[in-house]
C-alpha cells in the first residue's frame, strides 16, 4: 500500500515487541543465575544477577537454535553491525552446512563479565560488553569435540535483548561469506535491478518454509483510465497513488505518483515504497488477512496490516544492506520516506486508509530492521497455513472484492 498516519491503540509490532519483552522478563525469573567460574580480565566486572540469567537466557537459545539449523532465527539474534558485514541468505546458508561444528547440548557457562572490548573485525570499541565464557559439546565431520568458547554481547534497550556479536574472527567471516547459497528454483519475471532484489529476497524466504512463493507478477503504470484490473475497473489512480491487488498480484500505481517520489527520494526512494507494496503479497501468502472484526474472526485491522507491511520493509533493507545492494544511507532514506508520509493529526485509527503517523511508521520499520522477524511478529517455523492463490481469500461476492479492493489502496495526502 501506499505511504501514509493515525493515534491508533496497540498496533501488532508493537504487541510483538511487548511479548518479547514479558518473555525475557519471565526468563529472568526462572533461569538460573550464572555461576563464575573464572577470574574476569582488567577492566571487567561482573554483572548484576538479573542481567547474567537474561545473558544465560540468550546463550542457550543461540545455542539450541544452532542445533535446529534455524538460521533466519539465529541471524535475528546478531547484533546489527554483525548482520551489515553478513548477508541474511549466506549466513543461513552456513548454518545449514553439513561439515561445520554443531552443538549437541546447551554450553556450560563458566563466566559472564561486563568490560570495554575492542572488535577485530572493524576496529569498533565497545565501552559495555558482556563477554561470556563457555564449554560447548559438539559434533564436526561425525567426531564428538569438546571446545572452550568466547562470545560477546551487546544490550539492546529497544528489544530488551542481548545481541551476538559475531564472528569474532576474520577467517571466519570469510568462511561464512563464501559459502554458496543455493539456487532458487523460480525465475523472476522482472528485469528492473530493484524489483528482482526484492522478488529473490522473499523467494529465498519462503523457501525455508512450506509455502510456495507466489511474487508480484507485475508493476504497472496506470497511464490511462479506466482501465479493468483483478480487483475492478481503475477510474482515479491519481487519487489512489499506488496499491497491491491481491486477485491479479499486480501492484498499479499513478506515474504522477512516481515522479514525485523519484524527485524527492531518487529511484531507490521508488524501490522502497515498492517494498512496501510487496509486502501485501508477502502477508497473502503467510494467510495474514484483513477482517472486519478481527477479535471474532482472527483477521486484522487495516492499520495492523500497514505497520507489519512497513516492518517487512525493513527486514527486506536489512537484508539488503548486509548483502551490499542498499547501504546505510539508503536505511536513514527510508526512515525519511516513511515519516513524510505518515498519516495527518486526527485520522482514526480504524480508517481504510490507515497506515500509522511518522513516528509509527519509522518504529514498525526499525522493527523489522533491528529484529527481524519476530520483531514483525512472523515465526517462519510455525508459518500460517499456506494460502493456495493470494487473494483467495477475499471471497467470491462482488461486495466482498470491492470493498477489499479499497481496503487495499489509500491516497497519497
Amino acid at each position: 500500500m501506499p505511504l501514509a498516519g493515525t493515534k491508533v491503540h496497540a498496533s501488532m509490532f508493537e504487541h510483538s515487541l511487548g511479548c518479547i519483552r514479558r518473555f525475557l522478563l519471565l526468563a529472568m525469573v526462572l533461569v538460573a543465575g550464572v555461576t563464575s567460574l573464572a577470574p574476569a580480565g582488567a577492566g571487567a566486572r561482573y554483572l548484576p544477577d538479573d542481567d547474567a540469567t537474561l545473558i544465560s537466557r540468550t546463550v542457550r537459545e543461540i545455542s539450541r537454535l544452532d542445533q535446529e539449523r534455524n538460521g533466519h532465527e539465529l541471524y535475528d539474534w546478531l547484533s546489527l553491525a554483525s548482520r551489515e558485514l553478513i548477508a541474511r541468505e549466506a549466513f543461513v546458508a552456513w548454518v545449514e552446512t553439513e561439515d561445520r561444528f554443531r552443538p549437541v547440548a546447551d554450553p556450560q557457562i563458566l563466566d559472564v563479565t561486563m568490560e570495554e572490548w575492542t572488535w577485530p573485525l572493524t576496529g569498533g570499541v565497545y565501552p559495555q560488553i558482556a563477554r561470556v565464557e563457555l564449554a560447548v559439546q559438539g559434533v564436526q565431520d561425525g567426531v564428538a569435540v569438546s571446545t572452550l568458547r568466547t562470545w560477546h554481547f551487546q544490550f539492546d534497550p529497544d528489544a530488551h535483548r542481548w545481541r551476538w556479536l559475531f564472528p569474532v574472527d576474520r577467517d571466519l567471516l570469510h568462511e561464512i561469506q563464501d559459502v554458496p547459497v543455493p539456487a532458487l528454483s523460480f525465475a523472476s519475471p522482472f528485469a528492473d535491478e530493484g524489483y528482482l532484489s526484492i522478488d529473490e529476497f522473499w523467494a529465498g524466504i519462503l523457501a525455508e518454509t512450506d509455502i510456495p512463493y507466489q511474487g508480484v507478477r507485475s508493476v504497472v503504470a496506470v497511464t490511462e483510465q479506466p482501465v479493468v484490473t483483478g480487483c475492478g475497473v481503475e477510474s482515479d489512480i491519481e487519487q489512489i497513488g499506488i496499491y497491491t491487488c491481491l486477485l491479479d498480484q499486480t501492484i498499479y500505481y499513478s506515474p504522477q505518483l512516481r515522479n514525485m517520489l523519484e524527485a524527492q527520494f531518487g529511484e531507490t526512494g521508488w524501490h522502497l515504497v515498492i517494498a512496501h507494496e510487496w509486502s501485501h503479497q508477502v502477508q497473502a501468502l503467510f494467510g495474514i488477512r484483513y477482517g472486519t472484526a478481527p477479535e471474532l474472526d482472527g483477521g486484522r485491522y487495516i492499520l495492523e496490516l500497514e505497520s507489519q507491511a512497513d516492518c517487512l520493509m525493513g527486514i527486506y533493507v536489512q537484508a539488503a544492506v548486509g548483502a551490499g545492494t542498499l547501504s546505510r544511507a539508503d536505511f536513514m532514506l527510508a526512515r525519511r520516506l516513511l515519516g513524510t508520509y505518515g498519516d495527518y493529526a486526527g485520522m482514526p485509527w480504524d480508517s481504510t486508509n490507515a497506515h500509522g503517523d511518522a513516528t509509527q511508521r519509522i518504529a514498525a520499520f526499525d522493527a523489522g530492521y533491528f529484529s527481524g522477524f519476530v520483531g514483525c511478529g512472523l515465526d517462519l517455523d510455525n508459518a500460517a497455513e499456506p494460502v493456495a492463490t493470494p487473494g483467495a481469500w477475499l471471497g467470491d461476492s462482488s461486495t466482498t472484492l470491492q470493498k477489499q479492493w479499497q481496503l487495499f489502496r489509500s491516497p497519497v495526502e
